[in-house]
C-alpha cells in the first residue's frame, strides 16, 4: 500500500496546510452541488411539460381517429352489397379491403407524426378480415405492449403505454413512443383494436438540448463562482508585505525604527 499512499503524501501535506485551498475546492464542489441540484430540477419540469403536451395532443388525435374509424363502419353497414346478414339483420361486409383501406386514409394525415395500427381482438378473428395491419412498416408485434393489449381487449375505453417503436424496415432506427389504442367495432359489429402510435423523438430531442444549455450554463456559474487567482495573489502579496513588515518592526498602530 505504500506504493499507492507515496504520490498522495504531498497532495495531503498541501491539504492539511494551506487554508486557501481548503476554501477553493469547499467553494467549488458546494457550487456543483447546488448547480447538479438546480438542473436536477429544471430537467424534470421539462420532462414532464413536454410529455404532458405530447400525450394531450396524442390523445385529442387518437380519439378523433377513433371517431372516424367508428363513422366509417356505421356508413358501410347501412349500405347494401351482399346477400348474406349479421346476427342483428345487417347486411354482412367484407371488411378485408375495408380495413386496409382505413388504415391507410387513417395514417396519411400524419406522414411522420404517428402511424397506425390494427390487430384482431383475440387471435382467432384474424380469418374474418381483422388481420394486422401497420402504416410505415411499423413491426406491431414489438412496437405495442402485450399488456397494453390486454387492456384493451378487457375494456371498451382508451388506453395507452409509453413503448419503443420498431420498424420491419432495417434502415429505419427505433425510436422512442407513445401508444394508444381503444376496442372498436367493424362494419359486421365485430370488435378489433386500433391503435395510434406516435413517436417522442422531437420531445427527446429538445431535451437533451436543454440538458446540454443546463450544463454549460453550470460550468459558466462553478467558474465564476470559484476565487480569482487575482483575489488569492493580492492576499497572498498583503500576507508577505506584513511578514516583512513585521521582521521591519512594524505593527498595526503604525511602524516603529528601529
Amino acid at each position: 500500500m505504500r506504493w499507492v499512499r507515496r504520490p498522495l503524501l504531498p497532495v495531503m501535506r498541501l491539504w492539511r496546510r494551506n487554508i486557501q485551498l481548503k476554501v477553493v475546492v469547499t467553494t467549488l464542489l458546494m457550487s456543483l452541488g447546488v448547480v447538479l441540484l438546480l438542473g436536477f430540477v429544471v430537467i424534470g419540469q421539462v420532462r414532464n411539460g413536454l410529455l404532458d403536451a405530447k400525450v394531450k395532443a396524442s390523445q385529442s388525435q387518437a380519439t378523433g381517429g377513433f371517431a372516424v374509424a367508428k363513422q366509417r363502419a356505421d356508413e358501410a353497414a347501412s349500405g347494401t352489397g351482399d346477400d348474406v346478414a349479421t346476427a342483428d339483420g345487417r347486411p354482412a361486409q367484407n371488411v378485408t379491403e375495408w380495413m386496409s383501406d382505413l388504415v391507410s386514409s387513417l395514417s396519411s394525415g400524419g406522414q411522420g407524426a404517428f402511424d397506425v395500427v390494427t390487430l384482431p381482438a383475440s387471435d382467432e378473428d384474424g380469418a374474418g378480415g381483422r388481420g394486422q395491419r401497420a402504416s410505415g412498416e411499423v413491426d406491431w408485434s414489438r412496437s405495442v405492449p402485450a399488456d397494453l393489449r390486454e387492456r384493451i381487449g378487457s375494456s371498451t375505453t382508451a388506453a395507452q403505454s409509453y413503448t419503443r417503436i420498431t420498424y420491419n424496415n432495417a434502415t429505419k432506427e427505433s425510436q422512442p413512443g407513445l401508444v394508444v389504442g381503444k376496442q372498436v367495432n367493424d362494419p359486421n359489429g365485430d370488435p378489433y383494436q386500433l391503435y395510434y402510435l406516435f413517436p417522442l423523438t422531437q420531445e427527446e430531442k429538445s431535451l437533451s438540448l436543454v440538458k446540454g444549455t443546463l450544463a454549460t450554463a453550470g460550468l459558466f456559474v462553478v467558474v465564476l463562482l470559484g476565487p480569482s487567482p487575482g483575489s488569492s495573489s493580492g492576499r497572498s502579496s498583503r500576507r508577505c508585505g506584513w511578514r516583512r513588515g513585521s521582521r521591519s518592526g512594524c505593527r498595526p498602530g503604525g511602524c516603529r525604527s528601529v
